[in-house]
């Protein structure tokens, strides 16, 4: 949150989880239950959208991330 990030709802119950191995750009928006892990690097302006998983990527910015369809 420092960095300019926006977490959704921090205290949810279902929590977010982001690693320390993550960098998340400025003014990017992550939605509750989202999961960011592995060496990722997510650009400014983004959203990660709730139930989300980002594992080892590279995501430039003001990118849209949803959960994928099953």
């Amino acid at each position: 949150m420092r960095s300019g990030v926006v977490p959704r709802h921090p205290r949810t119950e279902t929590g977010t989880l982001v690693l320390q191995s993550v960098q998340v750009g400025e003014g990017t928006v992550i939605d509750p239950s989202a999961v960011i892990i592995g060496p990722t690097t997510i650009g400014r302006g983004c959203y990660i959208g709730p139930g989300a998983v980002v594992d080892n990527s590279v995501i430039g910015d003001y990118v849209n991330v949803a959960q994928a369809a099953s």
